[in-house]
């Protein structure tokens, strides 16, 4: 169980009245809130509140177990439906409003802001337990006589979010009374029938989330609003056990923070050992420690020259370009130095760039050189001729898995594919990250196109897909160090297919992938253990 998993379960018995035992002396919830109902009445008849619409809610569960509500004089309803858990005897169901009052901010526009005066609250200024007035705006004070006086907030009041960062709530001390909370923001008025802190208890709990997300509107930004609480129901204990409860959270939520702190810790430790045993493994694979070499096996020098014959009748074709600069060659000399020719220019000592021995029987190479690596595009967003009905999938770096990609959830259609600069990838393509998350990669499973963030290599030997695959997962870390930009690093295409890859002989290769798909399972499972 996760620390938030904890915090849940622990605020569902509270709301369920699990968490203390009742006590048949307490004075019953029933008659706390006949108290609220009488002193609405007194409001009202003195013009200070206005009555319910459609009549006070009074909601009664009846011996057989069924829950009936009457507005007013109207005929009882009943909404046994409505009721997801048994409370204990003594407490009571409720409609917000009947126990509390509440109001949502203003909707102010930017023009009305100022450089000081009223505080407006805005969301940051409910991070903590208090409203505070961080990234508030100002408004002006005579403006403020004028239009939204009555939202000031006053001491004790509790301020939550209903859009955005819906988690956040907050009560008013001293710095924030006379404040204005913003639209998106709801001040609740607490009764007598309700502790403070049981309330903000009862916000946090997952019945009260599990209302909020039936009601909760938006695609892009989830956000409810004063309509949806007057149908809310809340859960009412008597008064002696609410403080109970209250004693109780703040007794176990130290402990539960503690929890939370070791499990995120012990979850870190997990992802890290994890992490850094499979970059061992891969590694290890790259640098050939994991299999055995075998005299059969066709020398990698062989495979690379197979790769540049396949090369050059793509280029006849005219499906291919032919190497800026000309092709590369690498070659280990006996004095242990390695040498680099391109096309017909002078071989260059590359020794410095070789970051690994490799074994006899392998190559250096360039990942130019053993595949065709091409960037994608992201078709004009406001064009729905590109979108509309699309069926080409069409993958972003989120979809990367660092494994095999078997679905997409985006799609293009082909008025995209043909006018705008894209291609459709095959599958057996190694697709890698050139920014956001550098170097994270993925091999295709289907036939995809991609956006311009992604970078996709067609292997000119087909089953050397795997191979490719493995030794971009092996140096994520070497791509992030290459990574340039002061907001968003990023590798260009240039310096990516610039980069050195040992090439073994084919056979080796499908050694090495079926050894991986042996091995990296169960690193999963000793990281767990380790941690």
């Amino acid at each position: 169980m996760t620390g938030a998993e904890l915090r849940a379960s622990i605020l569902q018995a509270a709301v369920q009245g699990k968490l203390v035992p009742q006590d048949p002396t307490d004075e019953p919830a029933s008659v706390l809130i006949e108290r609220i109902r009488e002193e609405r009445r007194a409001l009202v008849k003195a013009g200070k509140a206005k009555a319910p619409k459609g009549g006070e809610s009074v909601i009664t569960r009846c011996s057989d177990g069924t829950v009936w509500e009457q507005r007013g004089k109207g005929k009882p309803v009943e909404i046994t439906d409505e009721v997801p858990f048994d409370i204990p005897d003594g407490w009571e169901w409720a409609r917000i409003p009947s126990v509390t009052t509440f109001q949502e901010g203003p909707g102010v526009l930017k023009k009305d802001f100022r450089s000081s005066g009223i505080p407006l609250i805005r969301i940051a200024g409910l991070q903590t337990s208090r409203v505070t007035l961080d990234g508030c705006n100002y408004l002006d004070p005579a403006m403020v006589a004028e239009k939204w006086a009555h939202f000031a907030l006053d001491f004790g009041d509790i301020v939550i979010s209903t859009s955005a960062s819906m988690d956040k709530i907050a009560t008013v001390d001293d710095e924030a009374v006379g404040a204005i909370p913003y639209t998106g923001q709801i001040r609740f008025k607490m009764s007598d029938a309700l502790l403070p802190e049981f309330f903000k208890a009862f916000i946090r709990s997952p019945y009260y989330a599990s209302q909020v997300q039936s009601f909760a509107a938006g695609t892009a930004i989830k956000h409810y609003g004063p309509t949806h609480l007057q149908q809310m129901l809340i859960v009412v204990p008597p008064l002696a056990e609410q403080q109970r409860i209250v004693v109780k959270l703040d007794e176990l939520m130290p402990l539960v923070e503690r929890y939370d702190r070791l499990d995120r810790e012990r979850t870190e430790l997990n992802a890290g050992i994890e992490g850094a045993m499979r970059a061992s493994v891969l590694q290890a694979a790259v640098q050939g420690q994991l299999t055995e070499r075998e005299d059969g096996d066709e020398p990698a020098s062989e495979l690379l020259e197979r790769i540049r014959e396949e090369r050059r009748a793509l280029v006849k074709a005219g499906k291919a370009k032919a190497p800026k600069g000309g092709e590369s060659r690498i070659w280990r000399a006996s004095d242990g130095t390695v040498w680099e020719q391109r096309g017909k220019g002078k071989a260059i000592d590359i020794t410095d760039e070789i970051p690994f021995d490799i074994p006899d029987g392998w190559e250096w190479s360039r990942l130019e050189e053993v595949g065709v690596w091409k960037a994608g595009s992201t078709p004009l967003k406001s064009n729905a001729t590109y979108y509309e009905n699309g069926s080409i999938p069409w993958l972003l770096v989120g979809d990367l898995n660092d494994g095999h990609v078997g679905q997409a959830h985006h799609f293009i259609t082909e008025h995209a594919i043909e006018e705008c600069p894209l291609q459709i990838n095959p599958a057996g393509s190694v697709l890698v990250a050139m920014y956001m998350s550098i170097g994270k990669a993925g091999i295709l499973d289907i036939e995809a196109a991609t956006n311009q963030a992604i970078c996709a290599c067609q292997p000119y030997i087909a089953s050397m897909s795997e191979w490719v695959f493995i030794y971009i997962l092996s140096q994520r870390n070497a791509l992030n160090e290459q990574g340039a930009g002061s907001t968003q690093k990023n590798i260009s295409r240039a310096k990516l297919v610039e980069m050195l890859i040992p090439v073994p002989p084919l056979a080796e290769q499908q050694r090495i992938v079926a050894k991986l798909d042996e091995m990296l399972p169960k690193v999963g499972r000793l990281g767990e253990l380790a941690s």
